[in-house]
């Protein structure tokens, strides 16, 4: 085995290992009435699908079609624009003083989505390769919504374990976490550099960028606990299932694999320093 491949392989490791650890954390840490609370709110979640999974993709689409990228370039910003929300979505509510409870509302809507839109949209879109509604749903099904599952039993079942097991369960996902920055970036890392002037940087930050915006002002009348929770939610990218369906679907370009590595990296990038100021910002104002 090539090198290449060795961190290839280690990058999807640690990515599905942070995805799987961080929604077992929020499975373990809240009680279902809590982790529902932003789901029996109808704006809060009209708002969430209809950012994450209508109006965003439709600005990464569109964004294809207005910049000069390549189709697997392509298809890399579809497959990003159908991941909203962040594993450690929690962490970043937390720094930004918003409410822990809608970022957990916020993953587990996200998740049950990603399963139900992803493999009917994501074939439509994505150009140059052959998958199956099944092929994406499958990984995401093991990922997305096992752990979280998991988690909720656990704490209903055996609440003392759940409380026990949880501080490991989260500096193992912060574990992975790191781990797969640092892969994406051994691993992608001269692709990123050689990927210089072909609008694949420019392709994330416009669309990081626009829907971070038009989340913060279309929902202005939110509280701003429930306010940060939507935008960082909309902000931060899931790594895990982003590489698990880029995987999932057969001979597709490493180009494609280069612009999920960057996007990976430039959304940690712009979402922690600005969970940290909406924090700041907002513990003046309460003061």
């Amino acid at each position: 085995m090539e090198l290449g491949e060795i961190l290839f392989l280690a990058l999807k490791i640690f990515a599905t290992a942070a995805t799987f650890l961080s929604l077992l954390d929020i499975g373990l840490q809240l009680e279902m009435k809590e982790t529902i609370v932003g789901i029996r709110n109808p704006r809060f979640t009209l708002f969430t699908l209809f950012w994450g999974f209508i109006l965003g993709p439709a600005i990464a689409y569109l964004l294809t079609l207005v910049l000069p990228l390549s189709t697997h370039y392509a298809n890399g910003l579809l497959i990003m624009s159908f991941v909203p929300g962040a594993a450690y979505l929690a962490m970043l509510t937390e720094r930004a003083k918003g409410d822990v409870r809608y970022s957990a509302s916020f993953v587990l809507l996200t998740s049950f989505a990603m399963v139900f839109f992803i493999p009917l949209a994501l074939p439509l879109m994505i150009s140059g390769v052959s998958v199956t509604s099944w092929d994406i749903a499958k990984p995401l099904l093991m990922l997305v919504l096992l752990p979280l599952l998991i988690g909720i039993f656990t704490r209903k079942k055996w609440l003392d374990s759940a409380n026990r097991w949880r501080p490991l369960v989260n500096k193992l996902a912060s574990v992975a976490l790191f781990g797969a920055l640092a892969s994406t970036i051994a691993s992608f890392g001269s692709g990123i550099v050689l990927s210089a002037g072909s609008f694949a940087l420019a392709s994330l930050l416009l669309f990081y960028l626009l829907v971070t915006a038009g989340t913060w002002y279309s929902s202005y009348k939110f509280p701003f606990e429930q306010r940060s929770v939507l935008t960082l939610g909309i902000l931060s990218r899931n790594s895990g299932p982003a590489v698990a369906i880029a995987v999932s679907i057969p001979d597709l370009a490493s180009e494609t694999f280069v612009l999920i590595g960057l996007g990976i990296i430039v959304q940690v990038a712009m979402s922690f320093p600005l969970a940290k100021r909406g924090g700041r910002k907002h513990g003046k104002q309460l003061k």
